[in-house]
């Protein structure tokens, strides 16, 4: 759990580098990071 909310995190400022980890949640990092817009 806290490793998913430090990725989170981390999307925010642009320094996503788990990709080991973002396989799965690279989708859910950028929705977190850069909600879509309509």
């Amino acid at each position: 759990m806290l490793r998913k909310i430090a990725l989170f995190g981390m999307s925010e400022k642009g320094r996503l580098n788990h990709p080991y980890i973002c396989h799965t949640l690279i989708e859910l990092c950028d929705t977190f990071g850069n909600p879509p817009e309509e």
